[in-house]
């Protein structure tokens, strides 16, 4: 007869009296070993109904052996699973503790998984338990699961008789078919709308309404003058998602200001209605979403849950959190909606690849709730900004770093402790990494904590240029600071690329040779040697500095000014 164990302390004796077997216990997985795609049987246990807690233990053979490991290997394979769990694990409170025991027969790991109330994803996949394996879950079995799970705050999942009109329903039931062309649930012959929503699961769910049914949006235009020219409810939230809607406010824009081009990159115009179809508290007014349409950009805004706040301006963080989960697993079914918490990445994005302004997210006190209002930007393109984004692509190789890069140069007005917060997750070492970098756009000078944008930035950013050549103060300057550095610090020598560095210098053709220009003419004034092809040597003694600049040598050789 199969058990359950209640504790990781039953887990402990069972293991150690020789009974912790898969087969005698309901709520149980051993694994040796730990393999990020271990996961999916994580999030398998999640999706268990009525299992209460379940326990995943690695270092336990599937025999019920313990592999004898020590606390070293336990402790790391504990870091190893937490960091997995924070990047891949939705939501991550499917998972109640880890931690490392002591056993009889050496050191093991426990998880414990809990169901969280909504689906438990994987690397943006759910997963059911199927006899001893893991399978993923079909769409249609994460939308029935959804449904079984509207948790204690989900409105969209509240029961709902509304009339429902078919037109939207089958706006909604084509994209899916679009989405997922082989789903045999979507290739039936439906004879009315009530039947259509009873196969995907919102037949009398306030989901429906909200999505097809009387929930009212509204839309205002504005002259130049911000004088309301358009002012007018539509109803049914989904219709905010068509590609008609989405063309009107193309169109719209783009005859208010006179552009020639598309206003918003339409993945971004997209990524933004979406997100707040998706995350808007519809406890009160269904959600209160208002689009505003100005020459010169467009504000999109919700009522929001009050901790919402932590998110805004997110830019490149995948932090999210939503209480409209059957909505939300509807608009993922439909395509509308992809990787929960990438929104506000594409969103910023996609606005610098088109040299945009920056998007910005206001949060405002609204009663009970908060407001979250969007504001993107449209315009004509800014081509410094794209010159900008083009030569971190060649110079990283790397789309994230550059887009990273170049938004540390958009925000260099703000202090690196806002900036901080913009950022989290796998885009946060990058984010360190260009902060220290001596070849990034920016500086960051933590006395200020502010950034100051390297001289190759300042010059591609204002005059549009990859270079130019130096003032004679700004010569005089960087003579005296290479020659301080490389006596005290490198016994004199100096190549281009480390003068360039000094200089705040990019490595585009015309700044290395403007870099070789000033060594050759240093050697002709006699301020130094050339040893060969790329090396120079500075010979005479350091000049006189004021305390001042010995700071910033030791700052930019990379030196503790304290040792």
């Amino acid at each position: 007869m199969s058990t359950v164990l209640a504790t990781n302390d039953a887990v402990v004796v069972a293991l150690e009296a020789g009974t912790l077997k898969e087969h005698l216990h309901a709520n149980l997985e051993l694994k040796s070993s730990w393999h990020k795609d271990h996961g999916c049987d994580i999030s398998a246990l999640g999706n268990k109904l009525s299992a209460g807690s379940s326990r995943f233990v690695i270092g336990v053979s599937d025999t019920g052996t313990c592999t004898g490991k020590d606390e070293t290997w336990a402790r790391g394979v504990e870091q190893t699973v937490s960091n997995h769990l924070n990047n891949f694990l939705s939501p991550v409170q499917a998972v109640k503790s880890l931690e490392c025991r002591s056993t009889a027969s050496g050191w093991i790991v426990l998880i414990e998984v809990i169901d969280p109330g909504t689906v438990v994803y994987w690397e943006q996949e759910a997963y059911k338990a199927v006899g001893t394996t893991s399978q993923r879950m079909s769409p249609a079995e994460v939308m029935e699961l959804t449904i079984k799970r509207p948790g204690l705050t989900d409105k969209t999942a509240q029961p709902c008789s509304a009339t429902i009109p078919p037109d939207l329903i089958t706006d909604f039931i084509e994209k899916a078919k679009k989405r997922h062309p082989k789903d045999a649930l979507l290739e039936r012959n439906f004879s009315n709308s009530d039947e259509m929503l009873f196969a995907i699961g919102l037949r009398e769910r306030q989901a429906a309404r909200l999505l097809f049914g009387d929930s009212k949006f509204r839309v205002v235009c504005y002259s130049k003058d911000s004088t309301p020219i358009l002012n007018e409810n539509q109803v049914g939230l989904f219709r905010i998602l068509k590609p008609d809607f989405i063309a009107f406010i193309q169109r719209w824009t783009r005859e208010a200001n006179g552009a020639t081009s598309e206003p918003y990159p339409p993945a971004a115009l997209s990524e933004g209605l979406a997100n707040a179809v998706a995350h808007a508290a519809y406890v009160e007014q269904d959600g209160e979403l208002v689009i505003e349409l100005y020459p010169d950009r467009l504000q999109i805004s919700n009522l929001a849950w009050p901790d919402s706040g932590c998110f805004a301006n997110k830019w490149f963080s995948r932090s999210h959190k939503t209480f409209n989960n059957v909505l939300v697993e509807a608009l993922r079914f439909a395509g509308v909606v992809d990787e929960l918490g990438r929104g506000k990445t594409v969103i910023f994005s996609e606005c610098l690849k088109a040299g945009k302004p920056a998007p910005i997210v206001v949060i405002e006190p609204a009663g009970r709730y908060t407001r979250w209002r969007l504001i993107v930007y449209c315009g004509q393109q800014d081509a410094r900004k794209l010159r900008l984004l083009e030569r971190l692509r060649e110079q990283y190789k790397d789309e994230h770093k550059a887009l990273i890069g170049t938004a540390l140069a958009l925000w260099r007005d703000k202090k690196v402790s806002e900036i901080r917060q913009f950022v989290d997750g796998e885009s946060l070492p990058v984010f360190s990494e260009l902060l220290a970098s001596m070849d990034g756009p920016v500086f960051f000078w933590d006395k200020e904590d502010t950034l100051v944008l390297r001289r190759w930035a300042q010059i591609l950013l204002g005059e549009g240029k990859d270079s130019k050549s130096l003032q004679p103060s700004e010569e005089e300057n960087l003579l005296r600071l290479a020659k301080d550095i490389s006596i005290k610090y490198h016994g004199g020598y100096i190549i281009p690329k480390t003068l360039r560095q000094y200089a705040s210098m990019g490595d585009t053709p015309s700044e290395k040779s403007l870099s070789s220009k000033l060594l050759g003419k240093w050697v002709d004034q006699g301020h130094m040697k050339k040893e060969k092809k790329g090396m120079y040597h500075f010979e005479q003694p350091t000049m006189p500095e004021v305390d001042i600049r010995d700071a910033i040598i030791r700052r930019l050789a990379g030196m503790d000014e304290n040792k």
